[in-house]
């Protein structure tokens, strides 16, 4: 037997089955459209980022109703990278870091990804590098969802 929840953010409800490890882009349009109108203003994010199988990390955002969004496409080689400087230990599954990430300068920052070019095969998604590593990353259009654009440059605080 399947226990099905109802999820309510900001007015808006979901039930478990459509926020599924398929985050954002598994939410009907019009419960995306919702949250969208729902979204706060803000220019700093705060994330607990969970290592998941495959290598992928994982975000969840309650104010945008998405669970299990994940970071991949180089994002997940600088995760893994940026944790193995500041454990001293390589990653595994189930590990977690706090990220913070804004469109504006933060006072503690990590790292930072500029914006080098527009990802053509998939539109809204850009292609970052990482100024401290130097490792490109894919950032797909739920960047769009937290500030309504993609920033040219976006600030990063992990610990």
């Amino acid at each position: 037997m399947t226990t099905t929840t109802t999820i309510t953010t900001n007015n808006t409800e979901a039930t478990s089955d459509e926020v599924k490890l398929g985050g954002w882009w598994a939410l009907p349009k019009e419960v995306q459209e919702q949250v969208l109108a729902c979204i706060p203003d803000q220019d700093e994010w705060k994330f607990t980022a969970t290592r998941v199988s495959d290598g992928a990390w994982s975000i969840d955002v309650p104010e945008a109703q998405t669970f299990g969004e994940l970071l991949v496409g180089g994002t997940n080689v600088a995760l893994d990278m940026h944790f193995l400087n500041m454990q001293m230990a390589p990653a595994v599954d189930g590990d977690t870091v706090e990220l913070t990430v804004s469109r504006k300068p933060l006072d503690e920052m990590t790292t930072f990804f500029s914006k080098i070019r527009p990802d053509p095969l998939w539109e809204g998604s850009n292609f970052y590098t990482d100024g401290v590593l130097h490792q490109e990353c894919w950032l797909c259009p739920f960047v769009q969802v937290l500030w309504g654009d993609a920033p040219d440059t976006i600030y990063i605080h992990i610990a």
